[in-house]
């Protein structure tokens, strides 16, 4: 979305996704049906075409302030959750909940393994039915601190390592981000063994193309100060496989925190 200011009046302009989130009920979306939903598109034009002028309302906090995670699972809503251990590293996970399922809890699985060596942040996002995806996903790259009060808080800290959990829409484990190679190496290596003990068909690779993900602004870079690293998997592996990976994370962190 962008914002126009045209003779006084503020305007609001947006692509055919961000203006099917607008009217979400009566939007068909292509790939619905669980609450696995991944790279989502509409199938058809937006209820709401170029022509249409709707009043809207803009706020710019994402995130419900006060519920916990049972409260956000039962009205539908979108929340932050983490903590701040005072830490030279920090454990991501911007897409948790039902937007990209397991993301957050392997986080989570890190962190409880390396206690007060690491802080935490994420976000759970979640909508009956499914579309927690749809509704809730926002690319890492354009999370504000404005609407992530405690992601602003969290990066008050100047952290060595950012390690971020992602979900992709292709097979196999992507590492990217702006860590040296070796340290993504490292990780790509402790993944595969854990892989390979388990029998799993998919393997991490070092990311390429699109899942090289070393722009500066893609948070897990934005927070690191020398190694920024992003994970993305595939659902298979997040579903069969996701402690253990995570496991296999927090032993390479294990000896650097």
């Amino acid at each position: 979305m962008r914002e126009e200011k045209n003779e006084g009046e503020q305007l609001v302009r947006s692509n055919d996704a961000g203006r099917a989130r607008l009217d979400i009920a009566n939007t068909s979306w292509v790939q619905t049906g669980d609450r696995r939903l991944f790279c989502p598109r509409p199938q058809q034009d937006a209820p709401i075409n170029d022509e249409d002028e709707t009043a809207i309302e803009v706020d710019p906090m994402v995130v419900h302030p006060e519920l916990d995670e049972s409260e956000a699972r039962e009205q539908n809503e979108y929340i932050e959750f983490g903590d701040q251990a005072g830490s030279n590293a920090i454990i991501l996970a911007p897409h948790g909940g039902d937007v990209q399922p397991e993301t957050d809890r392997q986080a989570e699985h890190v962190s409880s393994l390396l206690g007060e060596g690491v802080s935490l942040w994420g976000t759970k996002g979640y909508r009956k039915g499914g579309g927690a995806f749809i509704r809730w996903y926002v690319p890492s790259y354009n999370m504000s601190y404005t609407s992530y009060p405690f992601l602003a808080e969290m990066a008050e800290t100047e952290y060595e390592y950012a390690v971020a959990f992602h979900g992709t829409c292709t097979q196999n484990v992507q590492i990217g981000g702006q860590a040296p190679e070796s340290f993504r190496v490292e990780i790509r290596d402790a993944i595969n063994s854990v892989l390979e003990e388990k029998d799993a068909q998919q393997r991490a690779v070092l990311g390429t193309g699109e899942h090289r993900v070393d722009g500066d602004n893609t948070l897990a870079n934005r927070l690191a100060t020398r190694c920024g690293v992003w994970i993305g998997q595939d659902e298979t592996t997040r579903a069969e496989h996701g402690e253990e990976v995570a496991t296999a994370v927090a032993d390479v962190l294990d000896s650097r925190v």
